[in-house]
């Protein structure tokens, strides 16, 4: 997932608010660890793939289309 991938998920599918991504990212850069850290806060899995895949799974079609499902 590239950075900009990683920001409109956590804004539109998991409710964090677009000032509180824009006041992390100018406090931590705007990168995909930043990103990855606010995910860890909200749901303890410290990537977007291993979230999708364990807690999300009709998002892996989405963002990772190369996916197989089981």
């Amino acid at each position: 997932m590239t950075e900009r991938e990683m920001y409109d998920y956590l804004e539109n599918y998991m409710g964090v608010s677009e000032e509180t991504l824009v006041v992390v990212a100018k406090i931590n850069g705007d990168n995909c660890k930043t990103y990855e850290d606010i995910l860890y806060v909200l749901t303890g899995y410290s990537d977007f793939e291993s979230y999708m895949e364990f807690e999300d799974p009709r998002s892996l079609p989405i963002f990772f289309p190369d996916h197989e499902e089981d």
